[in-house]
């Protein structure tokens, strides 16, 4: 079986932890902190990226390489922590308050990921774990700013 399966389980398990309270969450913090979301434009969302992240990583033998393979993990490791479970655990202790996504990210997506990276160290070289790391963190915010734009634009308009 394909461990790295796992890292788009976990996030789907994430997200899943988030549709449940984001709504609610949102009417309590300022807008430049996160704009407003319904659930049911939050949940099309998860649809559309778990079906993806299941996709991209159930294709591992497309890859060119099992190196290629996992750059694609470790940025997606990358997206997972620096611009996912990072933001959460910042504005927990900021807001001084329960942000969704913050359990499954630091019990569930922070062990998962570390044990991934022990994993692929053995195969990929600092620098290209680093660089990966960067570019999946950078990836994952300009993901979310699109993503609010479009939630704004297109979704949140017909619900």
């Amino acid at each position: 079986m394909n461990l790295y399966l796992l890292l788009p389980v976990a996030f789907l398990i994430y997200k899943f932890e988030r549709l449940i309270g984001v709504e609610r969450w949102i009417q309590n913090v300022p807008s430049f902190i996160h704009k407003p979301v319904k659930t049911s434009t939050y949940a099309v969302w998860i649809v559309f990226v778990g079906i993806a992240s299941v996709l991209v990583f159930s294709l591992r033998h497309q890859y060119p390489s099992e190196r290629a393979y996992l750059l694609l993990v470790t940025a997606f490791i990358g997206m997972l922590l620096i611009s996912t479970c990072f933001p959460k655990v910042l504005s927990t202790f900021v807001l001084k308050k329960y942000t969704p996504g913050v359990i499954t990210g630091a019990f569930l997506l922070v062990p998962l990921s570390i044990y991934m990276l022990n994993e692929i160290k053995e195969t990929l070289g600092q620098f290209e774990i680093f660089f990966a790391l960067l570019s999946g963190g950078f990836s994952g915010f300009i993901m979310t700013f699109f993503t609010q734009a479009f939630y704004q634009k297109f979704l949140n308009r017909r619900s």
